[in-house]
């Protein structure tokens, strides 16, 4: 296993291919990206792995993008209503008053 200070991890895109490449020695990040169904290993051992990730989920930098999360309209009211009651108790007073 290599030492903390020597594991890294290289992420390279390029503009055209669709895809973002990640190297990486980091045992964290490799137990991770080994876990995720949409990324492909190409290659590796125990103590490296190369990642093909489709640049739709992946960015460079800001990582992998959040997937959309489905609510329905009920849940998207109680959402509002309990935003809008922090909003009131962090302000002390309702809104568009």
């Amino acid at each position: 296993m290599t030492s903390m200070d020597e594991q890294e991890t290289t992420v390279s895109a390029g503009r055209t291919d669709g895809n973002v490449q990640i190297y990486t020695t980091n045992s964290v990040h490799l137990k991770k990206l080994r876990a995720r169904a949409d990324v492909t290993e190409q290659a590796g051992d125990e103590t490296y792995g190369f990642f093909l990730v489709p640049s739709a989920i992946f960015d460079p930098l800001t990582g992998f993008h959040r997937a959309p999360v489905a609510r329905t309209p009920e849940e998207s009211e109680k959402l509002k209503e309990r935003m809008r009651k922090a909003r009131e108790a962090k302000i002390g007073k309702p809104q568009g008053e």
